[in-house]
């Protein structure tokens, strides 16, 4: 798969006549596989070249400077979720004062015919597009240099829900796992370098690794089952707890994970946290010993969930 990011003036012509997908795609979610799906079936020859292309910053975020901890996926995570269900090339257009300024014809024009020269589109019927989000689903239909196919939301079967990043978003500041991994199709899964804490934890025997949660969507505060899938280059599988809180000291949430059973020093480097379940809220505890109990009792809880 290729990224590209920025200039796309010289878009490689392997991937020109190909079916596009258009949006945020923050956090890669269920309805977001199913629209690759449907980009797939509606695809004219094979090996049609599927393309995904998206915005940096997040336009929310553009257009509000003191938004912060908002994203489901990081730029990684969204761009091997992309590679993962298919996509062959994903473009981030630079979401700047000039591009949001301009008009729906010209993204037509300019982005979409003669820098990515594209056969087909695949959209949600809620795609708005241009300055003030003047262009929307139905108009972009009547361009008549590529096809337009637009899709209805998804309700999920089980639970009824549209399945939207917002309502992930949503989920996520609750604290409801069950919802988000259900809605996402996978595990909220956290990316950062490990760095240095207020080494708290490792008072009472439970050393961790801290991470920034960076602009990611912060979770409930509290204590979760999680998984760690990587450290560094390797892919792994470490059981271990957690606890999300606002570190006073560091000015920031941050998110301790202790790996269970894991003696190494992996201070520096960039691992990669699944939260799989919230166990309970934080607590104030009168002293050193009802804190230390409750940590066990919380450890134990989560051993005989994820192990």
């Amino acid at each position: 798969m290729r990224f590209w990011q920025g200039n796309i003036r010289n878009f490689p012509k392997k991937f020109y006549d190909g079916g596009v997908i258009i949006g945020n795609f923050d956090g890669m979610h269920r309805g977001h596989c199913y629209i690759i799906e449907k980009l797939k079936q509606y695809q004219q020859y094979p090996n049609q070249p599927k393309i995904l292309l998206s915005f940096e910053p997040h336009p929310k975020q553009f257009f509000d400077k003191t938004l912060r901890y908002h994203r489901i996926n990081n730029y990684h995570q969204r761009a091997e979720k992309a590679k993962a269900a298919g996509i062959d090339a994903v473009v981030i257009c630079d979401f700047d004062d000039n591009f949001q300024k301009m008009t729906a014809n010209a993204f037509e024009t300019e982005i979409l015919q003669q820098q990515l020269h594209v056969n087909y589109i695949v959209i949600g019927n809620d795609f708005r597009y241009g300055y003030n989000r003047c262009g929307h689903a139905q108009s972009l239909s009547k361009n008549p240099y590529f096809k337009t196919i637009i899709l209805d939301k998804i309700a999920l079967e089980n639970d009824n829900e549209i399945t939207s990043s917002s309502l992930i978003r949503q989920y996520i500041t609750f604290g409801n796992m069950k919802k988000v991994n259900l809605h996402l199709g996978y595990h909220f899964t956290i990316e950062a370098t490990v760095i240095t804490g207020d080494r708290e934890a490792s008072n009472f025997g439970f050393p961790t690794a801290n991470l920034s949660l960076k602009d990611y969507a912060i979770p409930a505060f509290g204590v979760y089952a999680m998984r760690v899938t990587q450290i560094g280059d390797k892919i792994c599988n470490y059981p271990a707890g957690g606890y999300i809180a606002q570190k006073e000291s560091l000015q920031q949430p941050i998110c301790e994970v202790h790996l269970f059973d894991f003696h190494q020093n992996i201070y520096g480097k960039k691992i990669a946290v699944e939260l799989v379940e919230f166990i309970r809220p934080p607590i104030k505890f009168e002293d050193y010993h009802h804190a230390l109990n409750q940590i066990k009792k919380d450890f134990d809880a989560i051993r005989l969930k994820i192990c």
